[in-house]
């Protein structure tokens, strides 16, 4: 683990005065923890005061080629769903079978007729 340790940067400060302390690096891989803390003590007394204030992140490598696989479809086409039948054949088919059995309806009608 690495630490960046500021010690006395700076002299004491008046009430209500802020400090800022910054340090950077680059970003690894896998998790990472940062615990920014402070001491001080209250000028004149024995009193000390902490704080710390935690962050942390997971640092994931991004692949910069594509994966292998199918190609793409290009971006105006409809993705296939369900399963392709020849619509046309089956309502023709369908038609062609209604028209027979009224055909066998008609034809027994004339015959008891």
């Amino acid at each position: 683990m690495r630490r960046h340790r500021l010690e006395r940067v700076r002299g004491p400060l008046a009430p209500g005065e802020s400090f800022t302390c910054m340090a950077s690096g680059v970003a690894i891989d896998g998790p990472y923890v940062n615990i920014g803390a402070v001491i001080g003590q209250v000028p004149g007394t024995e009193l000390v005061v902490t704080d710390d204030d935690p962050s942390n992140y997971t640092g994931t490598t991004v692949r910069s080629t594509p994966p292998a696989g199918p190609p793409a479809q290009p971006a105006d086409a409809m993705p296939t769903t369900g399963v392709d039948l020849p619509i046309a054949g089956i309502v023709g088919g369908a038609l062609a079978a209604l028209l027979g059995l009224m055909l066998i309806v008609l034809v027994s009608r004339r015959r008891t007729s």
